[in-house]
C-alpha cells in the first residue's frame, strides 16, 4: 500500500474508532439517565469529573510527547523507540500510582464536602480504574506513534464495547453506581494485562527495573509544555463543576451534566475538523513565504465550512432544545433545554477557536498558548467563584463562555497578524446566507410541527424533525449559492498536496528541542 493510501486508511480507522468511543459514552449516559435517579446519575457524572482531572495529572503530558517522539524515530531508531516506550511506561506507572493513591485517600473527604450519596465509595473504585486506564493510554499512544492503528482501534473498541456490556447488565440486574465503577476497574485491569503482554511480545519494552534519569529528564522537559495546557484547559472547561456541585442539589447537577453531554455531542464536528486541519497547518506554517498562500486558504476555508456546519446546528438546537432534551432524556431533565439555549451560541466560537489556539500550536508557539490558557483559566476560576453562588447554573455557564470567547478573539487576531491573513471578500455575504438559510429552515420546521400537531416528543419524531430541518437548510443553501464548489476543490487540492509532501518526511512535525 502507498504511503498516502496508508495515511488515509489510518485516518479513517482512527476517525471511526473515535466516533465509536464517543457514541458508546453517549449511549451509556442515555441508559444511566433513564434507569437511575438524578441523584445516582450525579454520582456517576461527578466521579468522572474527578477521574478526568487526575488522568491529566497522572499523564503529565507524557502521552503527547511519546506520540511525537516515537513517530519521529520509528523508522530510523528502533532502539530509541524501545527506550522511549520503556522509560515512558515507568514514568506513567509512578505518576498513575501517585494520582490514584491521592484520589483514593481524598474519597472520604470529598464525600463529606458534597451532598452526593455514594460519591466516596465510587471515587475509591474510580482510583483503581484511573491507575490502569492511564497505563492503557500509554500503550495506545505508543500504537499511534508507531502507526499501529489496528492495535489502537482494537484497544479502544474492545474496551468501550465491554463498558457498554456492563451498563446493559442493568436491564437484567440493577447495579449500584459504585458497583459499575468497580466493574470498570476490573475491566481496565484485564485490559491492561492483555495489552501489556502484546507490547512485551512486540519487544517494545526492555530493562524494566532500571532508570535512565537523564533520558527521563528529557521526556519530562518536553512533557511539561503538553501538561500545562491540558491542566489549564481542564480548569477552563471543568473547574466550575466543583463549585457548582457544592452550591446546588445533586438533581440539579445531573441536569447540568446532561447539558454538557448534549454540547459535547454537537461539538463532534469541531473535534474532527481540528484533528484534520492541524497537521496541514503545521506543514505550511514551516514553509513561510511559500506556504503563506495555503495558510490563508486553509484559514478561510476552515472558517467558512466550520461555520457552515455549526450555524445550522446552533439554530436547530436553540429552536428545538425542548424536543431534543425531552425526546432523549425525558421530562426530568427538561431544565437542561433552558441551559442549552444559553450555551449553544458558544459553539460557533469554539469552531473559530480552531483558527486561533490550534493555529498558534501549529505555528510552534506553545509558550504563547500556555500563557493565554493560563490567563483564561485564572479568569474562569474567578468568575466561577463569583457568579455560581449568585446565579448557580447560569453562573457556571457564563464562567466558561466569557473568558474563553475573549481568548478566542485574542488568538484569532494574533494568527491573522502573524500570517497577514485577509478574509475572503465573499465571507460576510456567505455568513448571512448561512444564518438566513438556517433560520428560515427553523421556521419551516416549526410550522411543520404546528400544522401536523406534533406534540409527542419521541425519538422517532425527533429524527424526522432533524432530517426535515437539515434537508430544508441544505436546499436553501443551494438556492442562495452559499456553497461554492470551487472552494471545495481548493480544499481538496490543499489536503492532497499536504498529504503527499508531508509523508515524504516522517520528522516533519518533530522538534527535538
Amino acid at each position: 500500500m502507498s504511503i498516502s493510501g496508508r495515511t488515509l486508511k489510518n485516518f479513517v480507522l482512527t476517525l471511526i474508532t473515535e466516533i465509536i468511543g464517543f457514541s458508546a459514552n453517549v449511549i451509556i449516559i442515555y441508559i444511566l439517565s433513564h434507569l437511575y435517579s438524578q441523584t445516582e446519575f450525579a454520582s456517576y457524572s461527578f466521579s468522572f469529573t474527578f477521574i478526568s482531572f487526575f488522568m491529566i495529572m497522572a499523564n503529565f503530558g507524557i502521552g503527547s510527547t511519546i506520540i511525537q517522539s516515537v513517530a519521529a524515530k520509528k523508522d530510523q531508531d528502533k532502539e530509541g523507540v524501545q527506550k522511549l516506550v520503556t522509560e515512558g511506561f515507568k514514568l506513567i506507572f509512578i505518576f498513575s500510582a501517585i494520582a490514584s493513591l491521592i484520589l483514593f485517600i481524598m474519597s472520604n473527604f470529598v464525600n463529606s464536602i458534597y451532598n452526593i450519596p455514594d460519591l466516596g465509595i465510587a471515587l475509591s473504585f474510580a482510583s483503581i480504574y484511573l491507575f490502569f486506564s492511564n497505563l492503557i493510554l500509554h500503550f495506545e499512544n505508543v500504537f499511534l506513534g508507531i502507526w499501529l492503528y489496528e492495535y489502537y482501534a482494537l484497544s479502544k473498541i474492545i474496551f468501550n464495547s465491554l463498558k457498554l456490556m456492563i451498563i446493559f447488565l442493568n436491564f437484567i440486574i440493577r447495579l449500584s453506581i459504585p458497583t459499575i465503577l468497580a466493574l470498570y476497574a476490573l475491566l481496565s485491569m484485564i485490559h491492561f494485562l492483555i495489552f501489556f503482554i502484546i507490547v512485551i511480545k512486540l519487544k517494545f519494552i526492555k530493562k524494566m527495573f532500571s532508570f535512565d534519569f537523564k533520558f527521563i529528564q528529557r521526556i519530562l522537559k518536553v512533557s511539561v509544555f503538553m501538561f500545562l495546557p491540558g491542566v489549564f484547559l481542564y480548569i477552563i472547561n471543568n473547574f466550575n463543576q466543583f463549585v457548582l456541585a457544592f452550591v446546588i442539589t445533586p438533581s440539579e447537577f445531573a441536569v447540568y451534566s446532561i447539558t454538557l453531554t448534549i454540547i459535547q455531542i454537537v461539538s463532534l464536528p469541531i473535534i474532527i475538523l481540528s484533528n484534520l486541519v492541524f497537521p496541514y497547518v503545521s506543514y505550511y506554517m514551516l514553509k513561510k513565504e511559500e506556504g503563506g498562500k495555503n495558510v490563508q486558504s486553509i484559514f478561510n476555508l476552515t472558517f467558512y465550512y466550520g461555520l457552515l456546519i455549526m450555524i445550522p446546528v446552533t439554530i436547530f438546537i436553540f429552536m428545538f432544545s425542548d424536543q431534543i432534551v425531552i425526546s432523549i432524556f425525558g421530562t426530568a431533565y427538561y431544565n437542561a433545554s433552558i441551559y442549552i439555549k444559553v450555551f449553544i451560541f458558544y459553539l460557533n466560537f469554539k469552531m473559530i477557536d480552531i483558527l486561533g489556539g490550534h493555529f498558534l500550536w501549529a505555528a510552534n508557539k506553545p509558550k504563547l498558548v500556555v500563557k493565554l490558557y493560563g490567563i483564561t483559566a485564572l479568569f474562569t476560576v474567578i468568575l466561577s467563584v463569583i457568579l455560581i453562588p449568585l446565579i448557580f447554573t447560569y453562573g457556571a455557564i457564563l464562567a466558561i463562555i466569557i473568558p474563553h470567547i475573549a481568548y478566542i478573539i485574542i488568538t484569532l487576531n494574533k494568527v491573522k497578524k502573524m500570517n497577514n491573513i485577509q478574509f475572503y471578500s465573499c465571507m460576510s455575504l456567505s455568513l448571512i446566507k448561512f444564518l438566513f438559510s438556517s433560520i428560515l429552515a427553523g421556521f419551516c420546521s416549526f410550522f411543520l410541527i404546528v400544522y401536523f400537531n406534533i406534540h409527542n416528543y419521541s425519538l422517532y419524531n425527533l429524527a424526522l424533525l432533524t432530517v426535515f430541518y437539515f434537508g430544508i437548510t441544505s436546499l436553501f443553501l443551494f438556492l442562495t449559492k452559499a456553497i461554492q464548489f470551487n472552494q471545495i476543490k481548493e480544499l481538496i487540492k490543499i489536503v492532497r498536496e499536504s498529504l503527499r509532501v508531508s509523508n515524504k518526511d516522517p520528522n516533519l512535525f518533530y522538534n527535538d528541542n
